[in-house]
């Protein structure tokens, strides 16, 4: 039953109709704040628990909702004899009437229907019991057969329209409440047999139960009627015989009017249907759906659903209908944007922020200022969407047959809400899905391995629950490989590696932390790697880390060539030693004769000559020594090479 939490607790907590729904297992789910009223029992005292009897019995027994949870529908009949009708409106939804001498000082007559809730498989997931006190129209059907004369009082002082029948179903007798109710004059009633008011599609129901009647069974009908204006009106009779001379000859009738219940009933269902379907629509077709039944609950002929800019100032055409299936739209396009400076009486609702009827459409001014193509409204009414004090979205409907009333503006916004609700979280969802695939996106395509953990056994070890693309190729395995995996059994010497610590810190603290390169090695695979831990909101914890053994590789390969290098130069300074030295002694020798004048010029010059001949051997030797250098140090620069060679 969780899939109808959220959405619709706020429906029915709300609904001034008291209710309740339990599980498949018998556990209230919801006690709405009307039943708390009535019975005095409130929600956190019963909620979970199977106690929903409290409210009618002074001790355990089952509800008419525990027999359709248990599919124990062939109790009814024994239980509620002569009670109970099966629902005319509602598949596998049964109704009863009954006295409870345990509730109020001198007891109460419910009258309450019991109906599955059925979830887009088709399986019955709980059952939702509307009740409603009918003790006053007990005692007017009681009276009724007490005293005609008391009788004709009565009735002529009830809202429930009483009338009476012959044993042909001809009507003999119409209290002139119909008027008021129904716009019928009661001389325009009397003399016809039932079936001429009543809805077409319900004709049998009707006819089933009269002939019921004339069987002795007198059980609570429920149909749809027409009255004068030609609108569809749900009523549910009950009925006593009229005994004259031992004999029956004729029945006397208490209709009551309970559109309004049974259109909030429709509503609450629209809604639990509405969240069924959610999950395969989109929000436009949510809308659409909307719109179809606030049309069909509001007996209308046209509705428009129109989101609003956070400014307030323009609206953004989401969807309308009108007769025929075609649109009725300002703007032809869903998703255009509309000023609210030019648009007509349909915004007001905006304006004023609050729902506006409007009934006489014909004679106002602004039906004149209506865009040219649109469809001629007669009458509307415009619901104003709220989300945190802002209007967040327009819903309206128009075309009624008849006024709009404070009923259609309770079961429009009771819609509009719902459809917020749904509206939003599909909202949340799709960017949820985006954000989800645009993180799917950067995890996949960054070139780091990026792995995922879930922590098990108290921090222990760490299970593996995603694998990206770079952590793929970098250790040669798959995803689906490693995926549900636990990090010791894919890296079997992480704890000697010194990562296994790092990560149950950062799963205790929340700090990340940073492992420098080191040598990672097991028996499938070697290499070194940096990493970088931290831990995500949900406590999971994340490794981002790059393998850096082709640098390692690198480095080693500058340090194996600079050691070459360096014994090279050894070896060409030991090379140049020698002959410098000889330089060395030939030209303090020749100094020193010049100095004691033991020498001639011309063993001057050819000293100077001699020693020229030792320089330029000194020279290609300090050429040779640079041809060597960059022939086997790989790594010096472009501008070392051409100052060496140079």
């Amino acid at each position: 039953m969780q899939q109808y939490e959220g959405w619709t607790g706020s429906i029915i907590h709300g609904s001034p109709i008291p209710q309740f729904v339990i599980n498949k297992s018998h556990k209230i789910i919801y006690w709405n704040k009307a039943l708390e009223e009535y019975s005095g029992i409130k929600a956190k005292d019963v909620l979970g628990t199977d106690q929903h009897w409290r409210a009618f019995y002074p001790e355990k027994r089952p509800c008419m909702a525990d027999l359709l949870v248990d599919g124990k529908t062939d109790l009814i009949p024994k239980i509620y004899r002569g009670k109970y009708s099966k629902s005319a409106l509602i598949k596998g939804a049964y109704e009863a009437t009954d006295f409870f001498p345990e509730m109020r000082e001198s007891g109460v007559w419910l009258q309450f229907t019991a109906s599955p809730l059925i979830d887009k498989t088709g399986r019955m997931v709980g059952v939702l019991e509307t009740l409603k006190d009918v003790t006053k129209r007990k005692e007017a059907e009681f009276a009724l057969q007490e005293s005609e004369e008391k009788y004709r009082t009565l009735v002529e002082n009830v809202n429930d329209v009483i009338f009476t029948m012959d044993l042909t179903g001809i009507i003999t007798y119409v209290s002139p409440v119909i008027t008021k109710q129904y716009g019928y004059l009661p001389e325009e009633v009397e003399g016809n047999h039932f079936s001429r008011f009543v809805y077409q599609d319900d004709l049998q129901i009707a006819s089933d139960g009269f002939k019921e009647r004339t069987e002795g069974i007198f059980a609570p009908n429920v149909f749809r009627i027409i009255d004068k204006d030609g609108q569809k009106r749900y009523v549910r009779t009950s009925q006593t015989p009229r005994i004259e001379d031992n004999k029956t000859t004729g029945f006397n009738y208490v209709m009551t009017d309970i559109t309004e219940n049974m259109r909030i009933e429709e509503a609450v269902r629209a809604a639990v249907k509405l969240n069924i379907l959610m999950d395969d629509m989109s929000v436009n077709d949510c809308i659409s759906f909307t719109l179809d039944e606030a049309e069909e609950l509001t007996t209308s002929k046209a509705s428009f659903f129109h989101f609003v800019n956070p400014d307030e100032k323009t609206i953004q055409m989401a969807n309308c209908l009108a007769e025929n299936s075609t649109h009725f739209c300002y703007s032809k396009i869903p998703g255009h944007y509309y000023p609210v400076e030019a648009a007509g009486a349909w915004v007001d609702s905006l304006l004023e922020r609050k729902p506006i009827i409007k009934n006489d459409f014909d004679s106002s001014s602004e039906s004149k200022n209506s865009p040219k193509g649109s469809l001629l409204l007669k009458r509307e009414l415009a619901v104003p969407i709220f989300d945190q004090n802002k209007i967040v979205a327009i819903i309206g409907v128009g075309n009624k047959a008849s006024d709009y009333n404070e009923s259609d503006v309770n079961i429009l916004a009771l819609l509009a809400k719902n459809t917020w609700t749904l509206i939003r979280r599909k909202r949340m969802e799709d960017a949820l899905k985006e954000s989800d695939h645009r993180f799917r996106e950067l995890f996949n395509s960054t070139k780091s391995g990026v792995i995922i953990y879930r922590a098990v056994d108290e921090g222990a070890d760490f299970v593996i629950v995603d694998f990206n693309n770079s952590a793929e190729i970098i250790e040669k395995v798959t995803k689906e490989e490693v995926i549900g995996k636990t990090v010791s059994e894919v890296f079997p010497a992480i704890k000697e590696y010194g990562l296994l610590k790092v990560f149950q810190d950062v799963w205790r603290t929340g700090k990340p932390e940073s492992h420098p390169v080191s040598l990672y090695k097991d028996s499938r695979i070697a290499s070194w790697r940096e990493n970088y831990v931290y831990r995500l909101p949900s406590k999971e914890i994340v490794a981002v880390y790059e393998d850096v053994t082709e640098s390692r590789h690198a480095e080693e390969e500058l340090r194996k060539s600079e050691e070459k290098s360096l014994i090279y130069i050894k070896e060409a300074a030991m090379r140049l030693k020698n002959p410098m030295e000889v330089i060395q002694h030939n030209i303090s020798s020749t100094i020193i004769d010049i100095e004691s004048g033991d020498c001639d010029l011309e063993d001057v010059i050819l000293q100077l000559q001699l020693q020229m001949k030792n320089m330029e051997q000194i020279r290609r030797n300090i050429i040779e020594l640079n041809q060597a250098i960059i022939g086997n140090y790989k790594f010096i620069s472009p501008a070392s090479k051409k100052y060496l060679t140079e």
